[in-house]
């Protein structure tokens, strides 16, 4: 179901996942992290969709770099851990252009 154990791009591999979330029909929501996207893994499904990015890396409010964490509200509104632009995304349903919700800067000390 997911990938086989290949790395890729194409939407029935996944690279770098990190994580994942089940809505209540079941369905899953992977953070495909090296591939700076979500995508959603619909039951019985042999290929995923692409929920949020895919367009490549970057602070655009299309992209992604390197989500760690996926979380979704009872709207099944999702909001991603967007770690290498420091910010969380929101992304709603039909959308799969962000909404900053937060934007930090790590610093030391």
């Amino acid at each position: 179901m997911f990938g086989m154990g290949i790395s890729g791009t194409n939407l029935t591999h996944l690279n770098g996942p990190r994580g994942i979330w089940v809505d209540p029909n079941g369905d899953f929501f992977v953070g495909d992290s090296n591939n700076h996207r979500v995508v959603k893994w619909p039951v019985n499904a042999t290929n995923s969709i692409l929920v949020a990015d895919g367009f490549g890396q970057g602070p655009l409010s299309t992209r992604l770099n390197y989500q760690t964490a996926i979380i979704m509200d009872g709207c099944v509104n999702i909001f991603i851990l967007d770690a290498g632009n420091q910010r969380i995304q929101q992304f709603t349903p039909k959308n799969n252009v962000g909404i900053t919700i937060f934007n930090g800067s790590y610093n030391s000390g």
